[in-house]
């Protein structure tokens, strides 16, 4: 319809006929104005829908993005790197491989196996996108007498589920899986030499400052596991912060302080992300944290990276200053 407008009125210039249309212009509503209402009405519509379509198009991109970021396949193992099919093997030995699954966890590649012993056991084992051993299940009974023992006292009257052996940068630890006579799940980890080094506890079991710390800072996602550590006969605590399929981890002290919070690269401000891709240059981001202990008069963001095959760690200030790398 083509309208043209006079100094007074609104006058129609050509017929707009529409056989199919539910507006009756036979009503006492003026001809005009009843078309530009129908007009509006259309529009509305049209523009509600692309809403809903625009709102379906981001919906459908953030659940693809946290597909990605966690993402588990199936895969025979001849489709596995040539490190890792070699360490696979090495591993298995005369063993029945059943299944191998590659996993992506927030850019972390990894290889999950699980297989039969000869002797009927069902076990697994862990490999790195390099081929490096990452950790492998182990019986109770092929530990030494003092692990044995510590594990024996932390489960209690509870019923042991798994024990994975683990390997990182050069040092070995005991992750230990168990179920408690209530039926919790619950997990603890010792050192090469039997002490206790973690154990996981219910958002109930901490002390009040720390939970009063977990629970503010869960606006940063919803909390996850909590563990206990023990370092140096220091303790303090670690929870898991779930949000937009990431996990972030926040380190709290005994007095309830926040020690710091894991970041992702995108997160930071951008001085301090060009700082630690200069640092870090061809070499392999492994985590990020932001620190709440002053260092150089700053907080600073502590970085996990591994470069020419070594671990390289170092800390950059909130406006990108390299602060130095840590021994």
């Amino acid at each position: 319809m083509r309208i043209e407008r006079s100094a007074d009125s609104l006058v129609r210039v050509d017929e707009w006929q529409d056989t199919n249309s539910a507006v009756n212009f036979s009503s006492s509503v003026p001809p005009t104005r009843t078309r530009l209402s129908a007009l509006r009405s259309i529009w509305r519509l049209r523009v509600d829908l692309l809403v809903r379509l625009l709102i379906l198009s981001v919906f459908a991109i953030t659940m693809s993005a946290r597909a990605a970021e966690t993402a588990t396949q199936t895969i025979p193992l001849d489709k596995a790197p040539p490190a890792v099919q070699k360490q696979i093997k090495s591993q298995v030995g005369g063993a029945t491989l059943d299944e191998i699954e590659r996993e992506e966890d927030n850019g972390e590649i990894s290889y999950s196996v699980s297989f039969t012993r000869k002797n009927g056991e069902d076990s697994s084992l862990t490999v790195g996108e390099d081929g490096s051993l990452l950790g492998v299940e182990v019986q109770l009974k092929e530990l030494p007498a003092a692990i044995q023992q510590t594990i024996k006292v932390q489960l209690g009257s509870g019923t042991l589920d798994s024990i994975e052996k683990t390997f990182d940068e050069g040092e070995v630890s005991y992750d230990v899986s168990f179920t408690r006579k209530d039926g919790v799940e619950r997990s603890f980890s010792l050192d090469a030499k039997g002490a206790l080094t973690s154990v996981q506890l219910g958002l109930e079991e901490v002390t009040a400052p720390v939970r009063k710390t977990i629970e503010e800072h869960s606006t940063q996602g919803k909390a996850g596991d909590i563990h206990k550590l023990i370092e140096d006969g220091e303790i303090s605590y670690s929870a898991e912060l779930q949000r937009d399929g990431k996990t972030r981890e926040l380190i709290v002290s005994t007095d309830g302080k926040a020690e710091s919070l894991q970041k992702f690269l995108d997160e930071v401000p951008q001085p301090v992300r060009k700082t630690i891709q200069e640092k870090v240059g061809s070499g392999k981001i492994l985590r990020i944290d932001k620190s709440f202990v002053r260092l150089q008069g700053v907080e600073p963001f502590r970085v996990e990276s591994r470069k020419d095959g070594k671990l390289f760690i170092f800390n950059v200030g909130p406006r990108g200053r390299y602060l130095g790398q840590e021994e």
